[in-house]
């Protein structure tokens, strides 16, 4: 079982038997380490299925708890409650507003697009750019290791030397490339949603 199969060749009449019968032995060893791993991947798998069942189902209900149902209310007091911890100090301004429906909902959504850009741009988008310059610098330094072992001896120094000069800016390029890839879909952004059609 643990495949230290030898044998002594003193003759063919020993030689033949030897082989069929661990030939034998190998496969019914392999179609028992076969029903194990199958056993034990059914036993995990039951044992995991109600966690995940139950997990699903919790972050189902946070979901919906915090964005469907305040969503569904039409005059726009769901900026209220969406917003995460640490911004949502800032929805003390709709406070002017919510005594009336009719302020509440001309005021709701440019209070949501403020948020929106808050979010993004002074959050996000600092963190985005650090992201992408530790992944620079990452992947300049990965690269120039990849070039060096695969130019053959003659080319190496030349082909290292371009991509150490070369390589920051065509890197930094493709970063900028991402951002503004990033602040196009940001821009993108519709304030005419209505907020009665999000189920």
């Amino acid at each position: 079982m643990l495949g230290g199969f030898t044998h002594m060749e003193t003759d063919n009449k020993q030689y033949w038997p030897h082989t069929i019968f661990l030939v034998i032995h190998v496969i019914i060893s392999h179609v028992f380490m076969l029903n194990y791993l199958i056993a034990i991947l059914a036993t995990t798998y039951e044992i995991m299925e109600p966690k995940g069942q139950f997990a699903y189902q919790s972050s189902r209900y946070k979901y919906i708890e915090r964005y469907k149902i305040p969503m569904k209310d039409p005059y726009g007091y769901a900026e209220l409650v969406v917003h995460s911890p640490g911004l949502n100090f800032m929805t003390v301004f709709l406070f002017i507003s919510m005594f009336k429906p009719t302020s509440m909902q001309t005021t709701s959504p440019k209070f949501s697009k403020v948020m929106f850009w808050i979010e993004n741009i002074v959050f996000y988008f600092p963190y985005m750019f650090v992201y992408h310059l530790a992944l620079v610098i990452l992947v300049y330094i990965k690269l120039t290791v990849n070039m060096a072992r695969a130019a053959s001896l003659f080319q190496k120094p030349l082909v290292v030397i371009a991509w150490l000069i070369i390589g920051p800016f065509y890197l930094l390029g493709c970063m900028f490339k991402d951002l503004y890839y990033y602040s196009v879909i940001l821009c993108d952004y519709k304030e005419d949603v209505d907020v009665t059609q999000v189920q």
